[in-house]
């Protein structure tokens, strides 16, 4: 009985992380965010929050919460925000934002 239980938990687990990915995936490399500005405007040593925070306009504090981690995450890798003026479309993929400001 305790391992049908658990196998039946586990199936749960699996579903909700296949979800999880899909959902990410979609954020980063489908839809269009929503930028205030064309013009984006990044301060010297100004953190990865605050440009998310100003910038993206009409997000989902979800989606906000997945762009921040994954960007600190992928600062621990290889990722060097310039700062500067940057002039961009209104809509943009997120992946293509992450090139255009590193």
């Amino acid at each position: 009985m305790e391992e049908q239980i658990l196998r039946y938990y586990l199936k749960i687990f699996s579903v909700i992380l296949i979800f999880q990915f899909f959902y990410i995936f979609y954020i980063f490399f489908i839809k269009d965010i929503s930028l205030i500005d064309k013009q984006i405007k990044i301060e010297k040593n100004e953190n990865i929050e605050s440009v998310i925070r100003n910038n993206f306009q009409n997000e989902y504090d979800l989606n906000k919460f997945i762009f921040i981690n994954f960007l600190k995450i992928y600062n621990l890798i290889n990722f060097n925000m310039h700062y500067g003026d940057f002039l961009i479309n209104d809509t943009i993929k997120f992946y293509k934002f992450i090139n255009i400001v590193s």
